[in-house]
């Protein structure tokens, strides 16, 4: 897709010709980086839990994967003590994991969230794969050393 030109409406109303970039240099994707769902416990911002998340998010993409981490940014603007934001963000995230081609699953324990999560991604024939905390930090402090030489 080299420059083709469309035509977007504007907030106003106005029509605006806008140009599509060449995009061939992300040919890569197509072919052999796949999609994983990021499975871990809920962030809700906590410091600790949106490291952990980030370092899952590191780890699929050195092994050459799309990450697809929603408790990053679903937080950020539902309020997670609000039962029905709760259940639309739990639909957000269902759709984000249909799109995914595995679901990855770090840590070794399951919030009701994940259980939910794992459950739909069962019923849909996602392939699950299961990482511990230990797999992840060796496998990360191996690629760090690996760079440094």
């Amino acid at each position: 897709m080299k420059n083709q030109v469309c035509q977007a409406m504007g907030p106003d109303g106005e029509k605006y010709n806008c140009r599509n970039h060449d995009l061939s240099d992300f040919d890569t994707f197509r072919g052999g980086w796949r999609r994983v769902y990021i499975c871990g416990p809920q962030g809700n911002g906590a410091e600790r839990e949106t490291e952990a998340a980030l370092m899952c998010c590191r780890f699929a993409v050195s092994h050459q994967c799309v990450p697809v981490a929603p408790q990053l940014y679903y937080f950020r603007f539902l309020n997670d003590f609000d039962y029905r934001e709760r259940r639309l963000e739990m639909k957000f995230r269902l759709k984000d994991l249909k799109c995914c081609d595995e679901v990855w699953v770090f840590g070794e324990r399951i919030s009701e969230g994940m259980e939910k999560e794992l459950t739909f991604a069962a019923r849909k024939g996602k392939h699950i794969r299961w990482f511990t905390n230990t797999e992840i930090n060796e496998v990360m402090i191996n690629r760090e050393e690996d760079e440094d030489e």
